[in-house]
């Protein structure tokens, strides 16, 4: 989804490292909105300072209703994680937004510099 973002942080502050950084934070799911379910469709590999990993809002909904979807969301998510954290990055929030006027969640990673 390319559509309009509006980003909280868990305790409902707006993120301030996602809002100050826009052009340096890239999102490592593509999603598409199939039968009315987001799903995601493409894991691409982390290259910016910080980084979001769309993350399903309602998991226990989709395990129940759309066990192949819960799945593909499982597995992406854990590809893009294994990926970030191969490459450096933590883990530093969990925003709740929504986006095209559904909510949505995402992990938001940040990349550490190396140690010497």
């Amino acid at each position: 989804g390319g559509g309009r973002r509006r980003a909280r942080g868990h305790h409902g502050e707006r993120s301030s490292t996602v809002a100050a950084h826009p052009d340096d934070t890239q999102r490592l799911l593509r999603t598409a909105v199939r039968a009315g379910l987001r799903e995601p469709v493409e894991v691409s590999s982390p290259t910016s300072t910080h980084v979001l990993i769309d993350v399903p809002t309602d998991v226990q909904h989709l395990k129940r209703d759309t066990p192949e979807t819960a799945k593909a969301w499982r597995l992406a998510v854990r590809q893009a994680l294994t990926a970030a954290f191969a490459a450096g990055y933590r883990a530093v929030d969990v925003l709740h937004g929504e986006e095209d006027g559904a909510p949505v969640a995402w992990y938001h990673l940040e990349r550490t510099p190396p140690t010497p």
